[in-house]
Formats: structure tokens, C-alpha cells, sequence
């Protein structure tokens, strides 16, 4: 009888030993913090985050914290001070080891505050154009990798449904003598909202030499009814129509108030009223109903930061010795019966890509 207490003893060190050991394990993980500039249901942020998941998950012993600031359906002047502010009371509750920012609101409204801080590593992930706003060409405590929109294989694509769809005259209104005849004579408009993002992806867009076809300027909309003009015009001048995004267009309600238009909605109508083809500059357009979109991959921009993160923490590298990475992977979405419907044939392998990435939709 003697042993007993012993026993209870012994059973009660041995709890008070694991309790101290997962607690300890716990105060000692390793945090990092993932602050998205829009919202968990965006199919880039998704995307991203998927990519994230393929590098991170092999960390266990990682604690990952995710905070969005959802500027895509709030983007005016209060609701984005009072995003930064929170975000920001996210890194003073968390004290990452690293802090990994999505998109260019979260470094202007975040990364570019913690700026060498020593105690911060920061890993930025889809700037849309240069780091050194962020102040990050002067930091020691910051890396990340770029996202610019892949004009050069947008441009090849339309290359290729030039040569492909020789005669079938339904791709637009000026097919008179097969597309194949015209090369030099195509013209290209780019039409986007004035997001933060996209305000970036003009300049670029804008210097690229989309010779030789003639590259008629980017359109910036300010809200849905600016945005039907410029695709009406598009029928009357471009004979393509390129676009990224069109998530801040806002329209008037009935009762007076701004609102948000839903993207399916303004791409529905886009393609109903254009008499152009319509091509994505966003792997998530065909998502919300364009015919074909040759994107940027967020996968890699995912997995890029993530890895990224790890070398940090795992490998004790600076984020200073880590190279600046600009994005080279693309991703191709494709609607089949959209593109039938237009008379636009494109190669085997863009179906067999797009399949392959689950971007494929009849």
C-alpha cells in the first residue's frame, strides 16, 4: 500500500514534466505571420495561400498566424487606415520571426514600418512594380519576390490565336480576309479599376513593346458605368480587349449609396458587350467568367515567400543574402465552350496546361 503514493507520485511529475514541455514547445515556436492585403475568399489570396501550404506544412513545428485586411471590398481613405493600424496591432501581439506580406497595400501600410527592424524579418510576396517605395532597397531585414503581369506570353498567345484562327471571322467584326492577314495591324486596349495594384501594373503594361501589333493604351475606370464605356469603344477600335481587374468598381444603388459590383457580374457583361475577344490578365478571370487569362502564378508567389521563410528560420540566413526574386512562372485558365463560341483555336498544350493546373472549364 506503501507504493501508492509513490506511484502518484511519480504520475503527478511526470504530467507537471509534459505540461512544461509542451508549454515550452509552444512559447518557443517559431511564429510567422501572414498578412494578406484582401480577403480569404479572393481567388489570388486563396491561390497564394495554397502555395504557402505546400512549403509550410512540411514545418509542424511552425505556428502560422493569417490576417487579411480585405482592401479589395474596403478601399476607402478610414477603412484603410484602420486596416494598417490593426494589422500592425497583429505584429506587436504576435512578434514574428517572420513576417510575410501579400500585395503592395500590406508593405504600404505595414512592411514599410518595420523597416530594419531587428527584431522582424519581413519576406513580401506580388508587388505589382519596385521594392524601393517600401523603403525595402535600404533594408537588412527584408526579401521577397516581385509579381509583373507576363505581357511577353500574353503577347506569344495572341501571336498564336492570330496564326490558329485563320478564318473563322466570328473572332470580331474585322475578319474580312482571315485573321492570319491583318498581323500587323491588330490593335490592343487594356481596360482596369483603380485599384491600388492595378495603378502600379499601368506603367508597365503601358512601356511594354507589344509591336507589331499596335498597342492602343491602358483605360482606367473609375466606376462600372466609366468601365461599360470604354469596352463600348473597344468594339469600335481595339480588336482585342485585355484586363486584370475590376473588383473597386462601384456603382449607385437605388437608395443613393456607392456599392461594390460583383465581379461576376462585370465580367458577365463584358463579354455580353464586346464584340472583341476578352483576355485575362488574371489566372482568376476565367474563375469569374472570362474566356482565357494567361496569369501569373500566386502558387509560386506562395511558395517563393514561404521558402523564403524557412531559409530565415531554419537556415539563420538574412533575409539581406536572400536574393530579390522576379516571378517567372505563368498559369493558363481556359472556358472551351466561350472559346468555340469565338472561333479562337489555340494549340493542344494550352488545354493540357490548363488542365493540368485545374484551370479548365467547358
Amino acid at each position: 500500500m506503501r507504493r501508492r503514493p509513490v506511484i502518484v507520485a511519480l504520475i503527478i511529475v511526470f504530467l507537471l514534466l509534459s505540461a512544461t514541455l509542451v508549454l515550452y514547445s509552444s512559447i518557443t515556436k517559431p511564429i510567422i505571420l501572414v498578412i494578406h492585403s484582401y480577403d480569404p475568399d479572393y481567388a489570388w489570396c486563396r491561390d497564394i495561400t495554397v502555395g504557402a501550404h505546400r512549403v509550410l506544412k512540411k514545418h509542424p513545428n511552425y505556428s502560422v498566424k493569417w490576417f487579411y485586411m480585405d482592401l479589395k471590398n474596403h478601399n476607402d481613405p478610414a477603412f484603410r487606415r484602420k486596416a494598417g493600424i490593426q494589422a500592425r496591432e497583429a505584429v506587436q501581439r504576435w512578434q514574428p520571426n517572420v513576417l510575410i506580406l501579400i500585395d503592395d497595400d500590406a508593405s504600404e501600410l505595414v512592411g514599410r514600418h518595420y523597416v530594419n527592424n531587428p527584431k522582424i524579418n519581413i519576406v513580401f510576396a506580388g508587388l505589382n512594380g519596385e521594392y524601393s517605395p517600401y523603403g525595402y532597397d535600404k533594408a537588412v531585414n527584408a526579401t521577397g519576390i516581385l509579381e509583373h503581369k507576363q505581357f511577353q506570353a500574353m503577347k506569344e498567345t495572341i501571336e498564336t490565336i492570330e496564326k490558329t484562327s485563320k478564318g473563322h471571322e466570328s473572332i470580331n467584326k474585322s475578319y474580312n480576309n482571315g485573321v492570319a492577314d491583318r498581323a500587323g495591324h491588330v490593335k490592343i486596349m487594356y481596360i482596369a479599376d483603380n485599384s491600388t495594384s492595378l495603378a502600379i501594373d499601368k506603367i508597365y503594361i503601358d512601356q511594354f513593346d507589344w509591336r507589331p501589333f499596335e498597342y492602343l493604351g491602358s483605360y482606367v475606370a473609375r466606376d462600372f458605368e466609366e468601365w461599360k464605356k470604354f469596352v463600348i469603344d473597344g468594339n469600335n477600335r481595339a480588336d482585342y480587349i485585355l484586363l486584370a481587374n475590376y473588383r473597386t468598381l462601384k456603382r449607385t444603388n437605388h437608395a443613393g449609396y456607392d456599392e461594390l459590383v460583383h465581379p461576376n457580374e462585370v465580367v458577365q457583361w463584358t463579354n455580353t458587350n464586346s464584340k472583341v475577344p476578352v483576355i485575362g490578365l488574371n489566372l482568376f478571370n476565367v474563375e469569374d467568367g472570362c474566356m482565357l487569362s494567361i496569369g501569373v502564378s500566386p502558387f509560386e508567389q506562395g511558395e517563393v515567400a514561404a521558402a523564403m521563410a524557412v531559409d530565415i528560420i531554419d537556415k539563420h540566413i538574412s533575409p539581406r543574402d536572400i536574393p530579390i526574386r522576379l516571378n517567372k512562372q505563368f498559369v493558363v485558365a481556359m472556358r472551351h465552350s466561350m472559346l468555340t463560341a469565338k472561333g479562337i483555336a489555340l494549340p493542344e498544350v494550352y488545354e493540357v496546361f490548363a488542365r493540368s493546373t485545374d484551370n479548365y472549364k467547358n
